[in-house]
């Protein structure tokens, strides 16, 4: 029922209540004035006994109809109230579990890359995709663990690579055991100066990664850094992921592990270190 409805139905009844309320007050003022001509009439004593009686049952009778009607109505309004209370709280969890499940079927997706636009994110899309536009020909190596739905993953990495203009080239850069859940970006890095604990993120590598993250992070997946992550491997230094394979300066090497689905439903996670924007 529309909330005016229910405001007018709930004014009427509390108009309607007062009046009679105030026409058996009526009563009992005419009651009381008949008790009074008894008295003034000087009838018979038995007759007047009998008729002064009457009256005031009925007196007593419409004056307790009165009171306890009224308290029944505050505990009728009491219970109506702890029934809305009850059904607002019912209507919320049930919100509350239909949001749930549709998060749920959500994160169980599989894991697209869509270059267009998805849920009236066209605009910021568009955006994305120029920046990562203006680092055309970038080589970007991509290694998938076997898995099918990170392997349909990484064919739209590489369809977008495709698009932007960055050459795209599958690699077995690192033992399968070692990539981890969600998406790694890894790339060498100069040594950054003692004073300064942060790396600054490459400019490619930045707009990489806020690219996946329309896709891949809430609310289809987790947070940064489950989604996906920079890992920026210092110049210099062995990474033991790497093992023998050498990544070229200025390359980009993706590693698409499973779907992180357990940390989908986690809440908002601090950055990784080393994958602080800058």
């Amino acid at each position: 029922m529309p909330e005016k409805q229910k405001s007018d139905l709930k004014s009427r009844y509390e108009s309607n209540s007062l009046l009679a309320e105030r026409f058996a007050l009526l009563v009992l003022a005419g009651l009381a004035v008949e008790i009074i001509e008894v008295f003034g009439l000087r009838r018979p004593f038995w007759e007047a006994v009998f008729s002064i009686t009457a009256t005031a049952l009925i007196l007593i009778g419409v004056w307790g109809e009165i009171i306890f009607e009224k308290r029944a109505k505050e505990a009728g309004d009491g219970i109506v109230a702890e029934a809305n209370k009850q059904a607002e709280e019912a209507q919320l969890a049930t919100e509350k579990l239909r949001a749930e499940n549709l998060r749920l079927q959500m994160v169980l997706q599989p894991r697209t890359i869509l270059i267009f636009g998805r849920n009236n994110d066209a605009p910021i899309r568009g955006q994305r995709l120029e920046e990562l536009k203006r680092h055309a020909g970038t080589q970007l190596l991509i290694q998938v663990v076997p898995d099918l739905e990170a392997q349909k993953l990484a064919a739209g990495i590489r369809d977008l690579a495709g698009f932007i203009g960055w050459n795209a080239k599958d690699v077995a850069a690192v033992p399968v055991g070692r990539i981890g859940e969600g998406v790694a970006i890894v790339t060498i890095e100069p040594p950054s100066p003692a004073t300064d604990i942060r790396m600054k993120m490459p400019r490619g590598v930045k707009a990489l990664l806020e690219f996946l993250q329309l896709d891949l992070g809430p609310p289809y997946g987790p947070m940064l850094p489950f989604s996906v992550m920079w890992m920026p491997v210092i110049k210099g230094t062995e990474w033991f992921g790497l093992g023998d394979f050498k990544l070229p300066d200025g390359a980009i090497l993706v590693l698409v592990g499973m779907k992180p689905i357990t940390m989908a439903f986690m809440g908002d996670a601090p950055s990784a270190p080393g994958t602080h924007i800058k």
